[in-house]
């Protein structure tokens, strides 16, 4: 993720957790707000507990926004939930206290990729290249578009540099399920 994405990611998040701070005014300031329950909701493939272990917020501590942000932050850097529709609700508890929610939507799986490459290019140099450069869209990882994306310059920057540069990159994305995709790339010279 590039340094200008990263700033905005996290200021969007900073927003989210603030405007959820924003709605706690219910309570005096000099009354402790305090943790009746946290919720991880959205969750698919992982279980409760395999987030848990990455949030720090309890029931019974005393909320904190500052410790909400590096919660969202911590399970955002997972890179396994959608950056734009995971984040935290705050809503009013049963004894006066506050539940938290942290809202997840888990990035799809990778279940296969097929590759259709035409000579003189070989699979092996392609998935090289992408290698190269921390690219790999293997099967089992989460499916991120930003990295097909940048995919795809690496392997435009590949065929320019070896003179290959009248070849066509396709890239094709199909829902298997609601949690897997299957993923083509094709490489063949351009039709003239």
């Amino acid at each position: 993720m590039s340094g200008k994405n990263a700033a905005s990611g996290f200021l969007k998040l900073s927003l989210l957790v603030a405007i959820a701070f924003l709605s706690l005014n219910a309570a005096p300031a000099q009354e402790r707000k305090l943790v009746e329950s946290v919720d991880i909701q959205g969750n698919r493939r992982f279980k409760d507990q395999e987030i848990y272990q990455h949030i720090t917020t309890r029931p019974g501590s005393e909320l904190s926004r500052k410790q909400l942000e590096q919660d969202l932050a911590r399970l955002l850097d997972l890179r396994i939930f959608y950056p734009a529709k995971t984040r935290v609700v705050i809503e009013t508890g049963r004894r006066g206290g506050f539940d938290v929610i942290f809202e997840v939507r888990e990035l799809p799986l990778i279940e296969c990729v097929t590759y259709s490459i035409s000579k003189p290019l070989s699979l092996n140099e392609i998935k090289n290249e992408l290698r190269i450069h921390g690219l790999e869209l293997l099967e089992g990882k989460p499916f991120r578009a930003e990295e097909l994306n940048a995919a795809r310059k690496v392997i435009e920057s590949y065929l320019k540099r070896n003179d290959l540069a009248n070849m066509d990159i396709m890239f094709y994305q199909t829902s298997l399920t609601a949690t897997t995709i299957k993923l083509g790339i094709t490489i063949r010279h351009r039709k003239k």
